[in-house]
């Protein structure tokens, strides 16, 4: 993993060698479905991510479509990130045919982000590893024993290792409603494609946010469900005083490869039959005040598979400071 990250950072430094970056938001984001008493599927996930204002010496360096270019504030990411996948039975070493492989992802990652005054347009790329080389079966055995839980026997069915390569686009429209009993609310649709081996799909979906000061941003989100929305409508992104707002998600997927459901892509490994089609639902609350944000988000993912027994939930929680 270590060489995918030097060669990330040569990447990704010579890109910007003449870019001006200020740091404007750290973010650290925790993801486990531990609060609904279960450890399967997309059981666990992590993310720290960086957020830099970018000033370029040349205007033309880079330019998604749909926004007004010339009105538009730049920003740059870089993060690093882990998520884990594992059957409903992980007491067995046998391999369970009917369930999800086990699986481990572990990847760094930069976005481009253009901001106008409504909206937002990202471009993310992801390179690391899937299988063995990613420790995260270790990492499940550590926190397992650390707090008394059974021990993960099925890790040896894990995938095979696997550089991982993503390219995701996502688009957002920040719309201000009517006020509602003196409180906020913004409506945020979006639509997106995600490309690479990891996962291949089209996705829409949209946000409704309510509250008092709704933060001027894009909204929650989470790891795997879309890029970084946390991107400031400006960039001057202190707050004096206290905000919060609930948040109320809906998205469809369509999706024509999984890695962590339909398998390695040219070895031969355990697999399950997808579905093309799901549905994803998010409640949550996100509170500001000055430079810290807390953000935390209930996922609701419909079934993801054939056989699955049910639908899946897990949490999210987002930490961050503003500079």
């Amino acid at each position: 993993m270590k060489k995918y990250l030097f060669t990330l950072i040569f990447l990704f430094s010579s890109l910007y060698a003449q870019e001006s970056l200020t740091l404007k938001r750290t973010t650290l984001i925790m993801e486990d479905d531990l609060l609904y008493r279960s450890d399967e599927a997309y059981t666990y996930g992590s993310k720290l991510l960086f957020l830099f204002e970018r000033e370029s010496l040349d205007e033309s360096f880079f330019h998604i479509p749909f926004t007004e270019y010339k009105k538009a504030k730049n920003y740059v990411s870089f993060a690093f990130s882990d998520q884990m996948y594992t059957p409903e039975d992980i007491e067995t070493s046998e391999l369970i045919e009917t369930d999800r492989p086990y699986a481990g992802y572990i990847y760094v990652e930069s976005a481009l982000y253009q901001v106008t005054q409504q909206t937002l347009s990202s471009l993310a790329f992801e390179i690391g590893v899937i299988g063995e080389a990613s420790h995260m079966d270790d990492l499940q055995k550590s926190i397992h024993k650390a707090t008394g839980s059974d021990e993960p026997q099925g890790w040896k069915n894990q995938l095979s290792n696997e550089l991982a390569l993503q390219l995701k686009y996502n688009y957002k429209n920040y719309i201000p409603l009517e006020k509602v009993f003196s409180l906020e609310s913004v409506i945020i649709p979006e639509f997106g494609v995600d490309f690479g081996n990891v996962s291949t799909r089209v996705y829409t979906g949209a946000l409704l946010r309510y509250g008092w000061g709704i933060p001027k941003d894009f909204g929650s989100f989470t790891i795997n469900n879309s890029t970084y929305s946390q991107i400031p409508l400006s960039s001057n992104i202190k707050a004096s005083q206290w905000r919060f707002c609930f948040n109320f998600g809906a998205k469809v997927n369509a999706i024509a490869r999984d890695i962590f459901l339909d398998g390695n892509t040219v070895v031969s490994s355990h697999s399950v039959e997808k579905k093309n089609f799901t549905f994803n639902l998010l409640y949550g609350l996100s509170v500001h005040y000055q430079s810290f944000s807390f953000d935390w988000a209930h996922q609701y993912t419909t079934k993801e598979f054939v056989g699955q027994d049910k639908a899946h939930l897990y949490t999210s929680f987002q930490f961050s400071y503003n500079y």
